[in-house]
Formats: structure tokens, sequence, C-alpha cells
């Protein structure tokens, strides 16, 4: 990582205190009307916290003369992303409605929103424990929402009353409401990009040497994400886990850790299998119903997690021979993938 001169105090708490915001609050705020106008929300709240950190950090700025680092690479390249930005928005015969960008508020203010955020951050602060830490909670508790609704509930009232059946739930989806909504960030796709995002972190942050707090959101994520994402997000960790294996498990403490990792993992996709939810009449029927593939996981999960355990005496592989084991069994895999 490219080494920046120190900038102030007062510059780097800034941006890390809009950080944390960001990844706790924003993730967690629900809006004031549920799902139903959640995205309005969640963009309003986006683009205030943004504008007080630029003025904060102006402010900050111009009063103790601050200079910013010089940009890198990657800032220029940020910088020619945004004048692409500006140029398709002028020349768009839309202009108006790509302003702001209708119904999903994904317009030039909110690309230009991202640039401004990408080039801060970059810039006036770097990676720290205390901001995963923020996103880490934030994700847990934002499962925990979805695990409840999950299970039949409303908790934060997100789902709307209907007029003539009462409170909605989340197995209304496709009847009594379009598309489909889960936790305290809105529609499942979107839940599903986020976890494919952070959960893969939590994972290198605890096989790299960090704290096992970092493994409390692995079970209720995987848990949201195997019994009610798409296959795509499942596909998507997979292949990160096999890809990113090679490159992290280096050592025989990493390994055990990576075993360690596994067993929760494992344990959620077990019981999201297990989990054979009954929604007839309104009435959410829940049962956990045995099957082979939810025997074999949990029996995984239990083998992981004694191998972790195991002293090992007399057993030290090198990182190069670790590398081609898992290389090996990522090319089995995608063998086994490809005959499927």
């Amino acid at each position: 990582m490219k080494r920046f001169p120190p900038v102030s105090v007062n510059h780097e708490s800034l941006t890390d205190f809009y950080i944390i915001i960001l990844f706790f609050g924003f993730l967690l705020f629900p809006g004031f009307s549920g799902y139903g106008n959640i995205t309005l929300s969640k963009y309003g709240f986006l683009m205030a916290a943004t504008g007080l950190w630029i003025i904060g950090g102006s402010i900050s700025l111009i009063r103790e003369r601050g200079v910013l680092p010089r940009p890198g690479a990657s800032q220029y390249a940020g910088m020619v992303f945004a004048f692409a930005c500006f140029l398709s928005w002028l020349c768009s015969p839309w202009r108006g409605e790509s302003l702001i960008g209708s119904g999903r508020y994904d317009g030039l203010v909110t690309d230009l929103c991202y640039c401004l955020m990408f080039l801060g951050v970059s810039l006036l602060t770097r990676p720290k424990k205390l901001h995963f830490a923020a996103l880490a909670a934030g994700i847990t508790l934002c499962c925990a929402v979805g695990m409840l609704q999950l299970f039949g509930l409303n908790p934060l009232g997100l789902f709307p009353d209907h007029p003539v059946y009462g409170t909605l739930t989340y197995y209304d989806s496709g009847t009594l409401y379009s598309s489909a909504y889960l936790g305290t960030i809105g529609n499942t796709n979107i839940l599903d990009a986020v976890l494919c995002a952070s959960l893969p972190l939590f994972l290198a942050l605890y096989i790299g040497g960090e704290s096992p707090l970092f493994l409390i959101p692995l079970f209720p994520g995987v848990f949201v994400l195997a019994s009610a994402a798409g296959s795509g997000a499942a596909l998507a960790l997979a292949v990160c886990a096999l890809a990113a294996a090679p490159l992290l498990v280096t050592d025989l403490t990493r390994l055990r850790r990576a075993l360690r990792a596994l067993a929760p993992v494992l344990l959620a996709v077990a019981l999201a299998l297990m989990w054979k939810p009954e929604y007839t009449d309104r009435v959410l029927r829940a049962q956990l119903v045995w099957s082979v593939p939810a025997l074999c996981l949990l029996i995984a999960a239990a083998a992981a997690l004694g191998l972790s355990l195991l002293p090992l005496r007399g057993c030290s592989p090198s990182a190069k021979a670790l590398r081609r084991c898992f290389l090996t069994l990522d090319a089995l895999a995608l063998l086994a993938a490809v005959a499927l």
C-alpha cells in the first residue's frame, strides 16, 4: 500500500468518523416509512452525511491551512471517471432525468458523490481495524433483522400494512407486493451484493491474524444468503473462497484459522438447508427437515472444527506446499463444476 504523507489528525479523525457512519449508521438506517420508500431514505442519509463531511473537512483544511497529499494513479483514475460521467450526462438527451436518476437515484450527482468519497477517503485516511469493526457490527445487526424476518417476524416495522391482509411479511413477496426485501438494506439483491463484498473481508481478516470477533457476522450472514439469496451470490462467495485460499493460507497457523472459520459457515449452510418453512393462508409453520446434504455439512463443520484443534506436532508444511495443495483443490473443484 502506498504511503502518503501524514495529514492533520482532525482531517483523519473526521474521515474515520464518516466511514463509521456509513459502515454502521447508513447500513442500519431503515428510513421513516419502511421498505415503501427506503431508497429515498438511504439516498438522503448518504447525501447528508457526505455533505457534512465535505463541509467539515473543507473548514478544517482552511482553518489549519492544510495541504492534501499528492494524488496517486488511483486518484487520477477516479478523476478521469468523474469527468467521463460528466461528459456522458452532458451528451445525454435526458439530462433532466439523469441528473439525479429517477427512481433509483443513480444519476450524475450520485456518481460524482461516489468519486468525492473515494478521493477524500483514500487521501485523508488509511484502512483501520475500527472501520472493519464498524462494518462487522452493522452486517451482524442487519443480518439478525433478516433472520427474524425469515422467521416470519417484522422487526422495526419495515414491511408495510396491507389494507386487507394486515401486516405483510417476507413470504408475501411476489404475491402481495413485488420484489423481495430483507434486512435493513432493502432489496435482497442489494443485500446479496453487500454480503458478497463484506463476508470474504471478515474471513481474510481473521485468517490473517485479527480478532475472532470478525467471525461473528459469518453465521447470520451466510444463513441469510443461503436461505434467501440468489444462486449467483452463493457462487460468488464459493469462487472467492477457492481463489483466496492459495493466497491467504500460507502456514499452519493460518490453516487452523481457516478451518475454524469454515465451521460456522458450514453450520449456517446446513441449518439453512434444513429450514423448510411452510407459508399457507398467511401463516408460517416453521420446521427443520433433515436431509443428506445438511447432514454431510454438519459432519464437515464438526470435522473442520476438530482438525483446527489438533496439535499436529511435527507437521509444518511450507507455504509452497500449501499453495500447491489448494491450487490442486481449486482445479478439482473447477472440473467438478464443469461436469455438474
